[in-house]
């Protein structure tokens, strides 16, 4: 995981969102140079993940992080 400031990812939805991105993009690099046996880039990586998991992950984030929302204003 990148290093992050935690106290503004605990109070910013925005800026979880973006670290938590961050992070599944360099997962999803990762993976992907595994596969093709050499580093792919972070630009072929973060449009091959847009591409094919964006949508997903951000309506399953959407919905984890609301309940987490719901919970601290309740």
């Amino acid at each position: 995981m990148s290093s992050y400031d935690k106290e503004m990812y605990e109070r910013s939805l925005y800026y979880r969102h973006v670290v938590d991105e961050t992070n599944e993009i360099d997962v999803h690099k990762w993976i992907e140079s595994e596969k093709a046996g050499k580093d792919i880039g972070i630009n072929k990586a973060r449009l091959s993940w847009i591409i094919n998991h964006k949508n997903k992950w951000h309506t399953d984030w959407i919905k984890e992080n609301l309940k987490d929302v719901d919970n601290k204003t309740n």
